[in-house]
């Protein structure tokens, strides 16, 4: 259990996100030096995306074959260094693999004996043309307030996007932080509505991109921001904000919202800023007209019910007045909220701090079991046996058409009389 300690601090290795940031991408291939074990946390993603073509079919995009290769690091390396080892696997791959170039990711071993990653890279590229590109950060040993996806994007766009205020800008819309090969395609989606709208064709580097793409986004007319964690949009801010200063082009510092009034507030912006207000009010007219139909439906369909929200993610991810605002539209009632030993200490003080404004009940898992004020479901994020119908969310679900779905989701675990439904 990682809840209950005042200080805990999660740290997370960085080679998961690092590999998903590139793992579609035709002609990336990824070098891990570390010890052959540490190659089974990319691995298993790889083996999970296989196991779900359907998903894939979905995405529409393709796990690219042979691109996780790993030098293997044994306990010599790690006594008298293993840069030589570096060096013939990254000459191997390069020989025989010939990719368009080569993301180099040192671990945790590689990190600790110091060897240098960036030089050895810089001798293989000079001697095989082929780019490759060395990773900061090894494993554990990493800036947590950057995600692997932020750092992938910022060493592809650097090598391979030729900034210039000379070229004319395109209506190209650029989304920094939406790995649409993880995330759902519904955000994808809602990006490429509201962007097809204006006119713009959307880009979310560094997932699913050739090489050439990347040389197109030289002319990007719009930059956005577009990171969901809180904890990190401050790096992904700075890194779009100067991109787009780069090429000339027009910047929005914000993700699509999650909630109605702060997704119409969205388009607004996105309107001021290309000069289009005509098509801001026909797509909220639109929005609107939705969000009432669906309603509708289902007041006319399910009738009323009570529910409780559970929560176990930090305040950076996880915004409780958010899924509050989604379910109002709807003939539901919010009975309270059970903060859940997943929690820090700090976490669980903020969220019975903050709670405190709906004048509702605010129950610990074990007040919960004792007074049993048994809903009719709970809205959690992590499913737990002791509620009887759960509704089990994925993460945030920005845009109409995740809202929308989450009303759907929540319809069938009703309907059915479900135990839990997962959003996704």
């Amino acid at each position: 259990m990682i809840g209950n300690y005042k200080h805990k601090q999660v740290v997370h290795c960085n080679l998961n996100h690092i590999y998903m940031a590139m793992a579609f991408n035709p002609g990336a291939v990824l070098v891990l030096h570390a010890p052959r074990s540490c190659s089974h946390i990319p691995e298993s993603m790889r083996q999970y995306f296989k196991e779900r073509s359907s998903y894939a079919q979905e995405k529409k995009i393709v796990l690219q074959p042979n691109n996780l290769f790993v030098t293997g690091i044994s306990d010599t390396e790690a006594i008298f260094g293993g840069e030589k080892l570096l060096e013939a696997c990254l000459r191997d791959v390069a020989r025989n693999q010939r990719p368009d170039y080569i993301l180099a990711v040192p671990g945790c071993t590689a990190g600790v004996i110091g060897d240098d990653v960036t030089a050895v890279a810089q001798l293989v590229e000079n001697e095989t043309g082929v780019p490759i590109i060395p990773v900061p950060g090894a494993g554990f040993m990493n800036n947590q307030d950057e995600d692997g996806l932020l750092v992938v994007s910022r060493l592809l766009v650097q090598r391979f996007t030729r900034c210039s205020l000379q070229l004319p800008r395109k209506k190209t819309a650029v989304i920094f932080g939406c790995n649409f090969a993880i995330n759902s395609n519904r955000i994808r989606d809602s990006y490429q509505k509201i962007f097809a709208s204006f006119g713009y064709q959307a880009l979310f580097p560094p997932t699913g991109m050739y090489l050439a793409d990347f040389a197109a986004m030289e002319q990007t007319g719009i930059v956005v921001s577009g990171t969901m964690n809180r904890r990190q949009k401050k790096a992904y801010d700075s890194f779009a904000e100067a991109f787009a200063r780069q090429l000339g082009a027009l910047y929005v510092p914000d993700a699509l919202p999650d909630t109605p009034q702060a997704i119409f507030d969205w388009v607004e912006k996105i309107g001021t800023v290309l000069g289009e207000p005509e098509i801001v009010s026909m797509l909220i007219r639109d929005y609107k007209a939705q969000l009432e139909s669906a309603a509708d439906k289902w007041q006319s369909a399910m009738g009323s019910y009570s529910y409780w929200l559970s929560i176990n993610a930090p305040p950076y991810v996880y915004c409780p007045e958010a899924v509050l605002e989604k379910l109002r539209y709807l003939p539901l009632q919010c009975q309270g909220f059970i903060l859940l030993p997943e929690l820090n200490e700090t976490h669980f003080a903020y969220y019975k701090q903050y709670l405190k404004k709906y004048a509702l009940p605010i129950y610990t898992e074990k007040e919960y079991k004792q007074r049993n004020p048994s809903p009719d479901f709970v809205v959690t994020s992590i499913p737990k046996p002791m509620y009887t119908r759960q509704l089990c969310l994925a993460g945030m679900q920005p845009g109409i058409a995740g809202i929308l779905h989450l009303w759907e989701k929540l319809a069938l675990l009703l309907r059915d009389d479900r135990s839990i439904v997962y959003e996704e």
